[in-house]
C-alpha cells in the first residue's frame, strides 16, 4: 500500500518489528576465535577499521601481526560468522618502519577492488608506500599507480582516511606533504587508478601538516577535520568545508570552533553527515564556538551549532569520542573511551536518540575495557566494533566484536503516487517513470538504510533509467526530485 509522504525527512521513519535480541548484547553467532594478538613488542595491537563487502565478508585493518593464532600482518578478511576467509591471501602482508606503522583505512571500489592505506613500506615482499590497491583475492593490483606514494617529515607518514567518491575517485587525508613527488598538504584527490587529480587541491598558501579525517557531502563538498588553524589566508580552527575542487567554502562558518584547555590544537577525530545535511562531530573538547559541548556537537549545514541536539554537557568527565555511526532509524552510536554518558554507565560505547539524548534501552553491560577506534553497521543492522580492547561485557573478544541491535526495520516506505519504479525487486537496473507525463524529473538519488547517498543521477524528461548493479543485495531508498524541487521516495530491493 502506498501512502502520502508529508516531508522527505520521514523517508526513513516508517518502522516496525523490533529485533527480539536486546540492544547492545554480544552477538554469539560471530566467533573470531582469539582475535588479534594482544601486543606487538611492548605496544598494544589494535584494529583501526572494519569494511563490509557486498557479500557481507569483513575486511579488518589495523596494527597487528596475528589473528586467531595465525600469522597475519595488518589485514585479514573474515567470513560473516567471524572465521578467517582462506580465499583472501596476503602472503607476508604489510611491513611498516615508520614511528606508527599499520593500516588505518579501507575503501572498496565499485568493481570490488580494495584500496588500503596507512603507514607501510611493503606488501607481500613488494615495495610500496602507504597506499595500494588489492584485487578481490588479496593479490597486489599493479594497475593502481600511486608512484612513490606519500612523504612527510620525521618518518611520520600516515594516511588516516580514504573516502571514495561517486566515480570511484579517491580522497585521502593524513600526515604528508607530498604525493608522488607533487606537493600536497595532508589532502589529495586521486583518480580511480591512483594517479593524482590536479583539479583538486588546497590553496597554495595553505600549510597543513595533518588531517584526521574527511567527510563528503552529497553535493561533493568536503568537510576536513584536523589540527589546523588556517586555510590560505583565513583563520579557521580545526574544521572547514571545501568545494569539490579543494577551494575553501566561505559560506560554512563555525565561529571559534572546538576548544579544549588540556589539548588546544587537536580536538576533532570523527564525524558523520546526516541525510538532512546536518553534521555530527566527535572528539575531545569542552566547547564549540563558545557553547558548552562535551566532545560531541551537531552543526547545521551552514556550520552553526545546532542547539536542538541535547548531547552530554558535563565537561568535567573524560569523554573521548573516536567513532560515530548512524542507524537507519536515526539513532546514533558513539564509541571511544569513556565511563558514562549523560549519567548512564556506558563503558566506551553508547547509543543516542536522534535528538542527542541517551537511549537507555541500549545495554552494553560493563562495556569494553579500553578504547573503541572504529565501528561499522552491517546490512542486517548489527554493529561491528573494533579497537584495542580485550573484553566486551566481561567476555574475551580481543579487539573485535559484533553486537545485536534491535534497530527498527523499514517495512514500508511511503511514496507519492506520481512515480512508478520498476522492476522491484531488481537486479540493479531500474526504471523511474512519471505517471504524469507533464511532470519532468530533475534528479534521482539512491540511499542505503544508514542514510548514505550511494548513487546520484541527473534526469531529463518524464522517465529515467538507473544502473546500480554494483550495489549488494539488500533494501535501499530511491529519492526522486522533480523540476520544481518536490521530493518523494520509495523503498526498493536489490536481489
Amino acid at each position: 500500500m502506498k501512502k502520502l509522504l508529508p516531508i522527505i525527512i520521514t523517508m526513513f521513519a516508517l518502522i516496525t518489528n523490533v529485533n527480539a535480541q536486546q540492544d547492545g548484547t554480544l552477538d554469539n553467532t560471530f566467533n573470531c576465535g582469539s582475535g588479534i594478538g594482544r601486543y606487538i613488542g611492548k605496544n598494544k595491537a589494535y584494529i583501526q577499521q572494519i569494511a563490509v563487502q557486498a557479500d557481507n565478508k569483513l575486511l579488518i585493518a589495523g596494527n597487528y601481526t596475528s589473528f586467531n593464532n595465525k600469522y597475519i600482518n595488518y589485514l585479514v578478511r573474515l567470513n560473516s560468522d567471524g572465521t578467517i576467509d582462506s580465499t583472501f591471501q596476503t602472503g607476508s602482508g604489510f611491513i611498516g618502519t615508520s614511528l606508527y606503522p599499520g593500516l588505518n583505512s579501507i575503501a572498496i571500489q565499485s568493481n570490488g577492488k580494495i584500496i588500503v592505506a596507512g603507514s607501510f613500506n611493503s606488501y607481500n615482499g613488494r615495495k610500496c608506500n602507504d597506499i595500494i590497491r588489492l584485487n578481490k583475492d588479496g593479490s597486489y593490483d599493479t594497475t593502481f599507480n600511486s608512484g612513490s606514494g606519500i612523504t612527510s617529515n620525521a618518518n611520520l607518514n600516515q594516511i588516516y582516511k580514504i573516502t571514495l567518491l561517486n566515480n570511484d575517485d579517491v580522497l585521502i587525508t593524513g600526515v604528508f606533504r607530498i604525493y608522488n613527488n607533487i606537493k600536497r598538504s595532508a589532502f589529495a584527490r586521486l583518480h580511480s587508478d591512483g594517479s593524482l587529480d590536479n583539479t583538486c587541491k588546497l590553496d597554495s598558501n595553505t600549510d597543513i601538516t595533518a588531517l584526521n579525517t574527511n567527510l563528503v557531502e552529497n553535493d561533493g563538498k568536503i568537510i576536513i577535520l584536523g589540527p589546523f588553524t588556517q586555510i590560505g589566508s583565513k583563520n579557521i580552527n580545526q574544521v572547514a568545508r571545501l568545494n569539490a575542487n579543494g577551494t575553501l567554502d566561505t559560506t560554512f562558518n563555525i565561529g571559534t570552533g572546538p576548544f579544549n584547555s588540556k589539548n588546544p590544537y587537536d580536538n576533532l577525530f570523527t564525524g558523520i553527515i546526516e541525510p538532512n545535511g546536518k553534521i555530527i562531530l566527535g572528539g575531545w573538547f569542552s566547547k564549540f564556538n563558545n557553547s558548552v559541548k562535551a566532545s560531541i556537537v551537531r552543526l547545521n549545514a551552514d556550520g552553526s551549532v545546532d542547539n536542538t541536539f541535547k548531547a552530554e554537557s558535563d565537561t568535567s568527565k573524560y569523554l573521548y569520542i573516536s567513532s560515530i555511526v548512524r542507524q537507519s532509524d536515526g539513532k546514533i552510536i558513539i564509541g571511544g573511551k569513556f565511563k558514562e554518558y549523560n549519567g548512564i554507565a556506558a563503558n566506551g560505547i553508547a547509543r543516542l536518540n536522534a535528538d542527542g539524548t541517551t537511549d537507555a534501552s541500549f545495554n552494553v553491560g560493563t562495556g569494553i575495557d579500553s578504547t573503541i577506534f572504529a565501528m561499522s553497521i552491517q546490512n542486517d543492522n548489527k554493529i561491528l566494533i573494533s579497537g584495542d580492547f580485550a573484553k566486551y561485557n566481561g567476555v574475551s573478544v580481543s579487539g573485535l566484536a559484533r553486537l545485536n541491535v534491535g534497530v527498527s526495520s523499514v517495512e514500508e516506505i511511503a511514496t507519492i503516487d506520481t512515480y512508478k519504479i520498476f522492476p522491484n525487486p531488481s537486479n540493479g537496473r531500474l526504471f523511474v517513470e512519471s505517471q504524469n507525463k507533464k511532470e519532468m524529473l530533475e534528479q534521482v538519488n539512491v540511499y542505503n538504510l544508514q542514510g548514505k547517498c550511494l548513487h546520484q543521477q541527473k534526469a531529463e524528461g518524464s522517465h529515467a533509467e538507473i544502473n546500480v548493479e554494483g550495489l549488494s543485495q539488500g533494501i535501499y531508498i530511491v529519492e526522486i526530485i522533480n523540476e520544481s524541487g518536490a521530493k518523494s521516495c520509495q523503498k526498493i530491493a536489490i536481489k
